[in-house]
């Protein structure tokens, strides 16, 4: 599991996981809950879009994430 801020970022945009799921062009919030409890993480490319969505970078969505790749690569587990 891997530690990130979704939930605290969308909260801050005063957004429920449904609106971001919409934002994002999904049909449902199942992506939104998976990655705020760390089952899986977004594709880089959605990590982008979530990002430019809650005005912050990247890296502030998973601040560890640098870290966890230098140390085991293969334990991250990505949605497309």
């Amino acid at each position: 599991m891997t530690a990130n801020n979704i939930r605290h970022f969308r909260y801050c945009k005063m957004l429920k996981q449904s609106e971001l799921a919409e934002k994002m062009g999904f049909k449902s919030n199942d992506r939104i809950s998976m990655w705020e409890s760390g089952k899986t993480m977004p594709s880089v490319e959605n990590l982008f879009r979530l990002a430019q969505i809650l005005g912050v970078m990247p890296h502030e969505v998973y601040p560890d994430l640098l870290k966890l790749i230098s140390h085991d690569p293969t334990s991250l587990t990505s949605d497309k």
